[in-house]
């Protein structure tokens, strides 16, 4: 019985989660590496910005409303320096904080994430390649990364720290994983599994229908 298309693109589908949530995982893994290459871009055109004397001190009692409302839109908070004027290189960094906590785990669950993402490859270049791949496998492979990502939301959530551009950048990350799986899973329950029987109960399946 030749493979149902369902059954490859199932695979392919897959690979992809596997493959782009692979290297999501190793960059959770080195979060702490590229906070510190971000945050020395930021200081670095800061001081260029301070050296030119582009932008002068402001007070948040210099800026109009509109000008505050857009501050506050882009940031957790409106950061301010011993003499009161605005410290705009802390105020844009502040979504982009990190906690200790959030730290930690990305690390952990990186590790972890990337230990599924490699099953997630396998199972689904084999799905391609061959057709060893049991029915329940399937099942399996993609309800393990269901949990996986349920798991993480419900920690990356505890964390109450964080800046909001770190909290919704995960919860995106996240739920789009979950819908690529829920939609794989889907597909999966409406089509035709004929293909994974034995040859022998497949044969007997279609003799049933006649």
């Amino acid at each position: 019985m030749s493979k149902p298309g369902w059954v490859t693109f199932i695979g392919v589908l897959i690979i992809l989660i596997g493959g782009c949530g692979a290297m999501n995982r190793v960059s959770d893994i080195n979060t702490d590496k590229l906070m510190k290459v971000v945050e020395q871009s930021i200081n670095e055109s800061s001081a260029n910005v301070d050296k030119d004397s582009i932008r002068p001190p402001r007070k948040i009692e210099d800026l109009d409303s509109n000008a505050v409302k857009n501050i506050e839109m882009f940031s957790d908070s409106i950061v301010t320096d011993s003499a009161g004027n605005i410290d705009f290189k802390k105020t844009m960094m502040s979504p982009l904080k990190m906690s200790d906590y959030r730290l930690t785990w990305l690390k952990r669950l990186g590790w972890i994430g990337l230990i599924v993402c490699i099953v997630y490859l396998i199972v689904g270049f084999l799905l391609v390649i061959t057709n060893k791949v049991p029915l329940n496998a399937l099942y399996l492979t993609i309800s393990i990364g269901l949990f996986y990502s349920i798991f993480r939301m419900f920690i990356m959530n505890a964390d109450a720290e964080s800046g909001k551009f770190m909290v919704w950048g995960e919860n995106i990350n996240v739920v789009f994983g979950m819908i690529m799986n829920v939609i794989g899973l889907i597909v999966i329950g409406v089509s035709d599994k004929s293909f994974f029987r034995p040859k022998e109960a497949t044969e007997d399946y279609y003799d049933d229908m006649v």
